[in-house]
């Protein structure tokens, strides 16, 4: 039996017929089909059969295959854990960014983490939090930095996620420079009630609006990104409320034409946190990046 004979099986059940598994191998469908067969004889059975124009396991094939499955990931397991030794300081993080949590903190860690490690590779992934705890629980990512909330720490409970806080930030309100509320000083929510409201999709604000205001028809724009909000802040459109923490990273240049207000009465916060599965073994360097993490965000508790 050969390796090689079991990454045909696999990419048979992927595609679906022989001659895609063999486009996808690169190489010719009798040599897949050759080497089928004679995985089949090694085993004495029968683990493929023909199903109109198409191929499919049979009972046999159904049992095997879970089995097969888990020798290739065993071996890519394996490439893996020996390429980390070969380069110790290089491979890939895979990180998870919940909404607007790209501030200026978290681009000043990210550029200091590529001047100690310059020949790691990060590929960021950004979506709801919950999303991110999915793919978080199926492998997918290594490490998220989420908006924590109930829910969310429910499912973490459940699911043995380490949560660590980074930090935590006040809402507050923006408007245009022109809006009768810019002359005040500080706002309440209820100033609200009748103004129109452009908020992030599907966020803590908006949950928070409608507890206090029952104010779901005022929302009258849900993006998923908070420049375009500014754009039509800024041309009077309507008023919205963003975190401090990513207000403090706009440029002069994008805070032109808007002015932001604190809330007197509006104690909704957001909750910013790093979290990565409890009981995964990670590499040197991912333990680097959660220490540079904690450490830059002031917490000082190790990764064990």
């Amino acid at each position: 039996m050969r390796l090689r004979q079991l990454e045909y099986v696999h990419s048979i059940v992927e595609h679906k017929t022989m001659r895609e598994a063999a486009r996808n191998l690169y190489v010719t469908e009798p040599t897949i089909s050759q080497q089928i067969r004679t995985l089949e004889k090694q085993l004495e059975t029968t683990i493929f059969e023909r199903d109109g124009r198409g191929i499919r396991l049979t009972e046999q094939g159904e049992q095997l295959y879970p089995f097969i499955l888990d020798v290739l990931n065993s071996v890519d397991k394996l490439k893996q854990q020996v390429e980390l030794m070969n380069n110790p300081d290089s491979g890939e993080i895979m990180l998870g960014l919940g909404p607007i949590l790209t501030d200026i903190k978290l681009q000043r860690l990210l550029e200091a983490f590529k001047e100690g490690f310059p020949k790691m590779k990060i590929s960021i992934y950004e979506s709801g939090s919950m999303d991110l705890l999915h793919l978080l629980e199926k492998g997918e990512l290594d490490i998220a930095i989420i908006n924590s909330s109930i829910e969310t720490r429910v499912y973490m409970e459940k699911n043995n996620i380490a949560c660590k806080p980074l930090y935590e930030s006040n809402f507050i309100l923006m408007t245009s420079t022109q809006h009768p509320l810019a002359k005040q000083e500080k706002v309440s929510y209820k100033d609200l009630y009748n103004e129109p409201l452009m908020l992030y999709r599907n966020g803590l604000i908006q949950k928070s609006i409608n507890e206090l205001l029952g104010a779901e028809k005022n929302i009258v724009y849900s993006f998923v990104d908070y420049i375009s909000i500014i754009h039509l802040v800024r041309d009077g459109l309507g008023v919205s409320i963003l975190p401090k923490s990513y207000v403090d990273g706009l440029s002069s240049e994008q805070k032109q034409g808007v002015t932001f207000l604190e809330f007197s009465d509006f104690g909704t916060q957001m909750k910013v946190s790093c979290i990565y599965k409890q009981d995964a073994i990670y590499p040197s360097y991912i333990k680097k990046f959660i220490d540079l993490l904690l450490y830059k965000f002031k917490i000082s508790t190790k990764l064990a």
